[in-house]
């Protein structure tokens, strides 16, 4: 949804929407598929914007914005027949400048729409992240620490991880990146978001990473400190804290969204703990960040971290097709779950569903 929103515009006649349709039914690959995303911007109010495609067309699109206790249209497309409100001026006479394979409020947004160029930048602050893949951003993390500023802020974040590291700090070596390589996402984020890429990437040195730990006597003495390669010698979640430190650092103070899969990998379970509750000691702040993950880990299952509404379990059906549900809404026997129950206890036993079904493993 974020691609085709950020990259509609750019597309030619005749380029095919980026889409793929559920297969496990017969008959449903030439069905649309739809998006829509509700969200509060940064002019106060709360958006509901959606859009239905297929790999040639977008079939539907709308847009409405809440105001007070109801919700008012703004416009309402039907493939190339367009209902532009009043309360959406900015879009009057840009839907016959609408191709058919390309979304509407982008469109508007070229023109300088004021809504549609704020809602557009909404989905600019959402960095999508594997959780899995950090090692392809170590590059990207060294060379957003060598600006001071952050480096201070990445030093201390890891320090007070309680990783024995006392400081981290880059030191250049010969090697080149490939321009033409993929870049990771993070590196993608950053060049967005802050002043620490202006150079090209055609060619940019490879920074080590190199990280400061106390060196003790034999008898437990501090006598000095030692200085290894974090990629040699520390652990991969040490890694992968660092490698995401300078993006969430840098998040936490712009109003970044950011959506992880499996955010727990290689971390300790206190470590995921820390890194959520950086978020929420964030909330009420002038700049609000938000984290969406998804996560194995059923230590993170507790009132004590999350609303009930903060929790979503997703399991397949017999189709093969993913139903998502909160915890708020799962309601056994017409009841509420209530806010002192055990919710990892619970979930593991199958009270709230999406739990694997496993068969006999004895081979």
């Amino acid at each position: 949804m974020r691609n085709f929103v950020l990259r509609s515009s750019a597309m030619q006649i005749g380029d095919n929407i980026d889409v793929s349709a559920f297969r496990f039914i017969e008959g449903f690959q030439e069905k649309p598929s739809s998006f829509e995303i509700i969200f509060f911007a940064s002019d106060q109010k709360t958006y509901r914007y959606g859009f239905s495609v297929t790999n040639e067309k977008v079939i539907e699109e709308w847009l409405y914005v809440k105001s007070t206790s109801r919700e008012i249209c703004l416009f309402e497309r039907r493939e190339q027949k367009f209902d532009v409100k009043k309360k959406f001026i900015e879009g009057e006479n840009i839907a016959n400048k609408t191709r058919d394979n390309a979304l509407f409020l982008p469109t508007v947004a070229q023109f300088n729409g004021e809504v549609s160029r704020l809602i557009i930048d909404w989905f600019r602050r959402i960095q999508i992240i594997d959780g899995t893949a950090d090692q392809d951003q170590s590059n990207s993390a060294a060379q957003a620490i060598t600006d001071e500023k952050l480096k201070r802020k990445v030093s201390d974040f890891i320090k007070n991880l309680d990783l024995s590291i006392q400081d981290v700090t880059v030191e250049k070596s010969s090697n080149v990146i490939d321009g033409d390589s993929e870049g990771s996402q993070i590196l993608s984020f950053i060049q967005l978001t802050t002043k620490f890429f202006r150079e090209s990437t055609k060619e940019r040195t490879r920074l080590q990473v190199m990280t400061r730990h106390n060196k003790f006597s034999s008898d437990g003495n501090l006598i000095g400190s030692e200085t290894v390669d974090l990629t040699e010698y520390e652990s991969e979640g040490t890694k992968k804290l660092f490698n995401f430190a300078p993006a969430f650092l840098e998040g936490l103070e712009n109003q970044r969204i950011f959506i992880i899969d499996e955010l727990d990998a290689k971390l300790h379970p206190l470590l995921t703990i820390a890194l959520i509750k950086m978020f929420h000691s964030n909330t009420g702040s002038g700049h609000c960040s938000q984290l969406v993950f998804t996560t194995h880990d059923t230590n993170l299952l507790t009132s004590e971290l999350f609303r009930r509404d903060q929790i979503w379990f997703a399991e397949k059906d017999k189709f093969g097709a993913t139903q998502m549900y909160s915890l708020y809404d799962f309601k056994p026997q017409g009841k509420n779950v209530r806010t002192d129950e055990l919710y990892e206890k619970n979930y593991l036993i199958g009270k709230y569903g999406a739990i694997p079904y496993l068969g006999n493993l004895r081979f």
